[in-house]
């Protein structure tokens, strides 16, 4: 996670990925994200990083497995990454996927760089989750 310090730069805070993964947002179905899609499966259970980058919308995400860093823009919906950048998927790539559930759920700044709160989404455990 990361929030803007007082000379507006970005601060990269870890967030344990296991506890991003033991519970399934709800926010993906309000996000208009399908559980079910391959893409939305991909964004919830693959190690990424993700932090603001600046304000207005631009965030990093860093892959953890190839370790690739991809710039996402949540205010005009683009990613750098080759899925993005060759097919522009419905919905978005897993890496504009995994941003917007990861503000959802409060764990990395809104595009105007504040913090929410508290998690407007409820979660549930996974379990729970796939019935």
């Amino acid at each position: 996670m990361s929030s803007i310090n007082e000379s507006g730069k970005s601060v990269l805070v870890q967030t344990e990925l296991s506890e991003f993964r033991t519970t399934i947002p709800t926010v993906v179905t309000d996000g208009g994200h399908r559980i079910e899609d391959a893409r939305t499966q991909r964004a919830l259970t693959e190690e990424m990083d993700v932090w603001l980058s600046q304000e207005g919308g631009i965030y990093g995400v860093q892959k953890g497995a190839s370790g690739s860093i991809y710039e996402v823009d949540v205010v005009s919906e683009t990613c750098s990454c080759p899925d993005w950048q060759t097919g522009e998927p419905d919905g978005g790539c897993k890496h504009l996927r995994r941003v917007d559930m990861e503000i959802r759920a409060g764990r990395v700044p809104r595009p105007d760089g504040r913090l929410t709160e508290s998690a407007a989404v409820i979660e549930m455990p996974a379990e729970e989750a796939r019935r």
